[in-house]
């Protein structure tokens, strides 16, 4: 039995094939192969309605609210499941005590939160060190600016390779 069946929707797959008429089932927290006819502890009539894999937001500045009370609702309430920070060369890390205030007052343009541990990071693995410790809705590949330096997913587990790499 399912833990969810949604059925009769549009999907779209990622694939780029064009939308399809199916049914998607969700079982222990993974999405399985359904054919809207399997019994579900709870049935989401999906007419005309698109079901879709995860976005990703490719130039995010999600650091800027990380550890914030709702900052997975964000993204994940919009379809965002993997963001990507650090794009711009913009970082919350790493940060000197001596120029802590000149650079929240930078970054003051996209947040007016700063968390308390922000003192403390004075390297980038210290800064990743507390991004590993809070609540995740979505994955998120944090760069130091212009270079990929750490991944996870929603689950804090480092993500499946999905490149073949």
């Amino acid at each position: 039995m399912l833990d969810v069946l949604i059925k009769n929707a549009n999907i779209i797959d990622g694939t780029g094939k064009p939308a399809y008429k199916g049914s998607i089932g969700i079982s222990g927290g993974k999405l399985v192969m359904a054919d809207g006819s399997e019994e579900a502890t709870a049935v989401i009539d999906a007419s005309g309605k698109y079901v879709s894999p995860g976005w990703i937001d490719a130039h995010s500045h999600g650091d800027l609210i990380l550890g914030s009370e709702d900052a997975h609702l964000f993204k994940t309430t919009q379809g965002v499941t993997t963001e990507l920070t650090g794009q711009c060369g913009l970082s919350m890390a790493p940060v000197m005590p001596e120029n802590l205030a000149a650079v929240q007052n930078m970054l003051s343009m996209g947040t007016t939160w700063f968390p308390d541990d922000m003192k403390n990071w004075s390297s980038f693995a210290r800064f990743l060190d507390y991004a590993d410790q809070q609540a995740h809705g979505k994955r998120q590949d944090v760069h130091r600016p212009q270079q990929p330096t750490h991944r996870r997913d929603g689950h804090g587990q480092p993500p499946r390779n999905r490149c073949g790499a």
